[in-house]
């Protein structure tokens, strides 16, 4: 009495490629959350800003939006736009990460 046993490798082909496509999908995705989260930084232009009534016209991207007094203006995911006080006074517009200064967009001429 012969028992034949089902050729397993037409299965394991199928498996195997399964298996790399879902590998590519992870290390292309895993790609994309490393540069989002240590790469990648909005672009911002800070088109005029009034230092007295603390009100800035910026670009974020290619939107122009208004940034006002003591605010945080959303620039995607975990970054904002803000202005920055020395003793009370509106003197600087920073780019912000986490709520931590990442970089001064404008300083108000004459405090520097």
């Amino acid at each position: 009495m012969d028992i034949k046993l089902p050729d397993l490798s037409k299965q394991l082909g199928i498996i195997a490629k399964v298996a790399a496509v879902i590998l590519a999908i992870t290390a292309i995705g895993g790609g994309y959350a490393y540069y989002r989260n240590n790469i990648w930084h909005p672009k911002i232009k800070v088109i005029n800003v009034d230092w007295e009534k603390q009100i800035a016209n910026v670009m974020i991207g290619s939107k122009q939006k208004t940034l006002y007094g003591d605010s945080i203006l959303s620039a995607g995911s975990k970054w904002g736009v803000h202005f920055g006080f020395t003793n009370g006074n509106a003197n600087r517009i920073e780019l912000i990460q986490d709520g931590l200064v990442y970089e001064v967009l404008e300083i108000k001429k004459g405090v520097i």
